[in-house]
């Protein structure tokens, strides 16, 4: 809104505001859906485009693409990998154990409570970005080859997968 604009009770006052606070809001809308749009579109050229995940930061893309891509976060990444192994091999045979390990290292992030909740166990252990690839089934996007490096194989996510 510009400061420019008079507030009053009176009707004839209030359709001004109103057809700005509508034009207003059709501009968030239309800068959401092409913010989105931008999103999807990167995420199909390989490009994980959410939160970076746990063991994860983003840096600048050095290909000359432009943009940020997933690079390790050590020693967070060894920590995530190693754990994702030994659930892969049999080590570990729940969750909670591997709860319990990432819990055991000082390096790895934990909540406010020094804890680290289930559904982050349960996100290491189902999201293939962590194999090196993309999947956001919300928006279209089948399993796809990422542009980052992965902190397990593909092999051993599709253990995982199998072990869940």
């Amino acid at each position: 809104m510009s400061p420019s604009i008079e507030f009053s009770d009176s009707p004839s006052a209030q359709l001004p505001e109103k057809m700005m606070a509508l034009i207003v809001e059709q501009e968030r809308l239309n800068n959401a859906a092409r913010s989105r749009s931008r999103s999807i579109a990167r995420m199909k050229a390989g490009y994980y485009v959410l939160r970076a995940p746990t063991g994860y930061k983003y840096a600048k893309d050095k290909s000359g693409r432009g943009g940020k891509v997933l690079i390790r976060d050590e020693p967070v990444a060894t920590i995530s990998a190693g754990a994702l192994e030994k659930f892969a091999s049999g080590i570990y045979g729940s969750q909670a154990e591997i709860k319990r390990h990432l819990e055991g290292h000082p390096a790895f992030p934990k909540g406010t409570s020094g804890r680290i909740g289930k559904s982050r166990v349960k996100d290491m252990l189902t999201k293939p970005v962590y194999a090196g690839y993309i999947e956001q089934s919300e928006w279209g996007i089948a399993l796809t080859r990422a542009n980052h490096d992965p902190l397990i194989s593909f092999e051993t996510y599709s253990k995982i997968q199998k072990r869940l």
